[in-house]
């Protein structure tokens, strides 16, 4: 049987509750009960299945060995236990290296475009890959392909900068290497949140989508080329019109004119949006219908306006159940592609053994050091064997706030200690 006769049979054969639960999200909390996976609390919050289960590594604060224990157990349930046995897609977050416990820390979108070194992006990404898999993460919300235009913006350093040629390589460059390691990544955010008016996060992009399309759009299509099977909508508008329900950005470009087949998810809560901030829906039910007719297969990080909110709209008169079957077969078939259905090869006892290791050291220090700019040197450098180097300022010894915005901060191991190198460590090294 073939994979589109597979999805044709599971569509016609699956109820409205289990096709909705496929475009849900859950979060690894609600399913974990002294850090280990809970059945009873996964019979009451996944009774149908789920698309996705989210931020496992940040939220569960567990070791590699467990937290790859822990999914092994969460796809044997949904394999066991729910209509149709679907596996669901487990993600972590990874802009600056895998955001879990032992994950290596690299350098952040902004310094890696400062090495203007495609070859070590792809590495480097593929080696952060490989973590995500170890753990049991198929896909990735990395990278981010946004321009950054706007400098005032507080969200810069998940850029690979503002120009476009540049960003479009490395954005090629990142989703190759995590393709590599065996893992989906998802571009976001589409499109303008790297330019908002007066710096502002969510801000209305300084410029329209025809304008865009010679700037801010070439990284998304660039990375699409390369095989990104999933794409994030912006929080923001494009022309007035939130992302989130702008179908002509959503279906008429995104999948008429480039021809994109993935899936499109939906930005951290940013569905609620179109009812809670922009007010383009009365309703939460009334978003998210308006996101899905738009393009939005996905709802992240936790199912608000599709799940129950969906199937009472559909049941309703309020959306034709034809699109819910549209966004199911575009994850169904990213499924598919990616191997959820047939690969079952996670080992939790040899997780560890893509972390802390010499290669992964070697390279994070590779990537850092290349990663620095001078823009200056008034004879000061190259430093003399035995000059020492003073490091002085309010961040100087605080380790968390030298390290970028999406790793994991930190969290005490069983020995007291900590996950991450501190400053003073890395000096000596």
């Amino acid at each position: 049987m073939t994979a589109a006769t597979y999805m044709d049979r599971l569509v016609d054969e699956m109820s409205l509750e289990t096709k909705v639960a496929q475009l849900g999200t859950v979060r690894i909390g609600s399913l974990l009960e002294d850090g280990r996976f809970s059945p009873e609390r996964a019979r009451e919050e996944i009774p149908h299945g789920i698309g996705r289960v989210t931020r496992v590594g940040r939220e569960s604060g567990l070791p590699p060995e467990a937290l790859a224990g822990v999914v092994v157990d969460l796809q044997s349930f949904l394999r066991a236990e729910t209509p149709y046995g679907i596996p669901a897609f487990v993600r972590e977050e990874s802009l600056c290296g895998y955001a879990g416990r032992r994950g290596a820390v690299v350098p952040q979108a902004i310094g890696m475009a400062s090495t203007w070194d495609p070859p070590l992006v792809r590495e480097v990404a593929a080696a952060v890959g490989g973590q995500l898999r170890a753990v049991g993460c198929q896909l990735t919300l990395s990278p981010v392909a946004d321009l950054g235009v706007e400098p005032r913006w507080g969200r810069t350093e998940e850029t690979f900068g503002e120009d476009p040629a540049l960003a479009a390589a490395l954005t090629e460059s990142a989703v190759t290497g995590f393709l590599d390691a065996g893992v989906e990544p998802t571009l976001k955010h589409f499109v303008g949140h790297g330019r908002p008016a007066g710096g502002r996060n969510r801000g209305r992009p300084t410029a329209s989508l025809r304008e865009m399309r010679d700037a801010d759009l070439i990284p998304f299509r660039a990375g699409i080329d390369a095989g990104a099977s999933s794409v994030m909508a912006a929080y923001n508008t494009v022309d007035g019109v939130p992302c989130h329900a702008n179908e002509r950005l959503l279906t008429d470009l995104l999948r008429e004119q480039w021809g994109f087949r993935g899936t499109v998810v939906s930005d951290g809560r940013g569905i609620e949006m179109l009812a809670d901030d922009y007010e383009v829906a009365s309703t939460r039910r009334e978003a998210g219908v308006r996101a899905l007719t738009a393009g939005v297969d996905v709802e992240l990080p936790e199912t608000e306006c599709f799940g129950d909110r969906l199937v009472a709209a559909v049941r309703d008169g309020g959306v034709d159940e034809s699109l819910v079957d549209r966004a199911l077969r575009r994850h169904l078939r990213q499924k598919v592609e990616a191997g959820l259905f047939t690969d079952d090869s996670l080992d939790p006892a040899s997780a560890t053994g893509a972390f802390e290791t010499d290669a992964i050291r070697q390279l994070t220090r590779r990537a850092a050091r290349r990663s620095q700019v001078i823009l200056d040197n008034d004879g000061t450098l190259p430093l003399p064997a035995d000059a020492t180097v003073a490091v002085v300022g309010p961040n100087a010894d605080a380790p968390r706030n030298l390290l970028g915005n999406y790793s994991y901060a930190g969290a005490e191991n069983a020995d007291g200690g900590v996950d991450i190198v501190t400053p003073r460590a890395a000096l000596r090294d």
